[in-house]
């Protein structure tokens, strides 16, 4: 009993620190995909049985876990946000407890309390603010959570239900799906089976080519994958500084948020490669940042513009795309010894910056307000900003959200069709008609 009890503390303090720093969102209003995925979703509100998500490929995405808990959470809450953000939090917290329990089997002989410290600048890190936050985002949280589960029981060799866990996590969301690459370079160190990771790697191979064919046609106008691929130096330096100077944070960024030129982009590539070859040739004494670094860049895969997705087209990355990988660096921060002395000063910023932001979530206002300033060059923010604000009969400013938008892109047909219809609202029919 006592045993139990103890297991059970910091999993309760990380949700109950988790509780305070997200209060400000806990309340908050369904934003953007919360109403196409959940609450005005058809396959959610109407299916009789979430064994159709398991079977069927015409969906929005082939997430059929995350649909199913979608399913059951509609049926459970409704629109009272709060249950389905208290879900998140605690799932959140898991993450966390789970992180703690990684390094904790990975370096014995680590202090316990650099474990649970590990699991805190995880809890607390502004980056991951949209994947807490954000009610759809579960699906990140809940693949995550099963991604590390299944991490963790292979590590103490139970591998049927490793892959078992891995399976579902796939099913929450397809964003765990180079797992298998980081524990196959873990398991040549630790002597581990490669059966289960073999396993794994087919399953991978399946839930992405699932996930590649029900979003064939979302993703067909996005930039060729040359484009793509010569953007993978910025987006991997944008996730970088995200996590170690963590101001910029937005609900959605620029279209290239960090800009190289060609030489630039080169040397960025370069230096990047020559640190991680380092630390590779000394991984017999670097083992933790070995560990940690390679889960971090490994697990940015799908994120860093190399897998096509519909975003794209909003945005090359997403903080929330960050989430899974940045367990590898909260786990870093624990492993260079002149990194935690600087430690509380960072956990104390951190915990200001996720108060804040969590509060612009608040509400679908303010976090389109919030983004329309950080982010002031996206139509698409503007064009939401404007939505948002036509639904409130606040039509001046609607009127000039849509025109932002249309001046930023000039064939954004939507932002188009909306002014005319605000237009129609404030009488001006000369307008609208134009």
């Amino acid at each position: 009993m006592q045993s139990i009890i103890r297991r059970s503390l910091l999993p309760l303090a990380y949700f109950l620190i988790a509780l305070a720093v997200y209060s400000p969102a806990l309340r908050g209003e369904l934003i953007l995909d919360d109403w196409g995925y959940i609450t005005e979703n058809p396959w959610i509100t109407t299916t009789a049985s979430p064994w159709l998500f398991w079977t069927r490929l015409d969906q929005i995405d082939y997430y059929p876990l995350s649909y199913t808990w979608y399913w059951i959470a509609w049926r459970l809450f409704g629109l009272n946000t709060l249950p389905y953000h208290l879900v998140n939090v605690a799932l959140h917290a898991g993450v966390a407890t789970l992180i703690a329990s990684l390094f904790r089997e990975l370096w014995q002989s680590k202090s316990v309390l650099l474990g649970a410290l590990a699991g805190l600048i995880f809890l607390l890190h502004p980056q991951n603010v949209p994947a807490v936050a954000w009610i759809v985002q579960s699906k990140t949280l809940l693949a995550t959570f099963l991604a590390l589960a299944a991490t963790l029981l292979y590590l103490r060799e139970r591998y049927i239900w490793a892959v078992v866990l891995f399976a579902l996590g796939l099913g929450a969301k397809a964003s765990v799906v180079s797992l298998p690459a980081w524990l196959f370079l873990v398991a040549k160190r630790e002597r581990k089976a490669i059966a289960p990771i073999v396993m794994m790697v087919a399953l991978a191979m399946l839930s992405a080519g699932l996930a590649s064919y029900v979003n064939r046609h979302a993703v067909a106008n996005v930039k060729p994958l040359l484009e793509r691929v010569y953007e993978v130096p910025s987006n991997l330096l944008f996730y970088l500084r995200g996590f170690l100077i963590p101001t910029q944070t937005a609900f959605v960024h620029p279209l290239r948020p960090i800009d190289f030129s060609v030489a630039w982009t080169t040397v960025a590539a370069v230096l990047l490669g020559g640190i991680c070859y380092w630390i590779y040739r000394r991984r017999a004494r670097l083992t933790g940042i070995y560990y940690a670094l390679s889960f971090y860049l490994l697990a940015l895969l799908p994120a860093i513009g190399l897998v096509p997705s519909q975003y794209m087209r909003v945005s090359s990355v997403a903080d929330h795309y960050a989430y899974f990988a940045n367990a590898g660096l909260a786990i870093l921060c624990c492993h260079l010894v002149f990194v935690r002395w600087l430690l509380p000063i960072f956990l104390i910023w951190c915990t200001s910056l996720t108060w804040s932001y969590a509060g612009d979530f608040a509400t679908e206002e303010r976090i389109w307000r919030q983004t329309a300033i950080r982010t002031p060059s996206s139509a698409f923010v503007w064009y939401n900003l404007g939505t948002v604000l036509d639904k409130k009969i606040n039509l001046a400013e609607a009127h000039a959200s849509f025109q932002k938008a249309t001046i930023e892109d000039p064939d954004h047909l939507l932002a188009h069709f909306n002014l005319a219809g605000v237009a129609i609202k404030l009488s001006n029919y000369q307008e609208a008609e134009a």
